[in-house]
């Protein structure tokens, strides 16, 4: 089984990088699936204000191409993550969270259930929409995402598994259609 991330936007706060530090806005919106490598970060980030009455997670909402992560979920994750992508150092907020940026890109896409609208503006860019995927095309890893998207993680029953057994918050986990 294979799963979608979401967040649960209205639920958990929200954390934005520092607004004095553009530098930085730049430089993660400009990341196109190359390794950033060891001198990348640290990022400054703080609560974004709109959210800061909402409970805190593990996963709180943070950049597209960027899942922000607990240092608990991260050490709970490490095996999984590392092999995958690159773990950044974010500071500020007591230093509680990292981001994971995924380099594992596969080409699993199905295209036999996309209409063209779908992959322009539509539905395929819905951060709720699972898009079908081919189970011929699918790797063993544990997460990574697709070139159509650098929103869209998928993750392993493992992941999930161990994001469920250990009690972390701000996830959700939708199933993804497999042809």
């Amino acid at each position: 089984m294979v799963y979608l991330l979401n967040q649960t936007p209205n639920r958990y706060r929200w954390v934005s990088i520092v607004e004095n530090d553009d530098d930085w806005g730049l430089q993660v919106a400009n990341l196109k699936g190359n390794s950033v490598g060891p001198d990348f970060g640290p990022i400054n980030i703080e609560w974004t204000p709109e959210t800061i009455n909402r409970d805190i997670c593990d996963f709180p909402n943070f950049r597209p191409n960027l899942l922000c992560i607990s240092r608990r979920a991260a050490d709970i994750l490490r095996a999984i993550l590392e092999p995958e992508g690159e773990l950044i150092d974010l500071c500020g907020l007591d230093d509680r969270y990292m981001a994971f940026y995924c380099l594992n890109v596969v080409n699993a896409l199905s295209h036999i259930d996309i209409k063209p609208d779908e992959t322009r503006f539509g539905t395929f860019h819905s951060p709720t929409f699972a898009p079908t995927l081919s189970s011929i095309a699918l790797p063993s890893a544990e997460i990574f995402r697709i070139p159509e998207s650098i929103s869209k993680l998928f993750v392993s029953e493992r992941f999930k598994y161990l994001c469920d057994s250990n009690s972390l918050t701000g996830l959700e986990f939708v199933k993804t259609p497999l042809t």
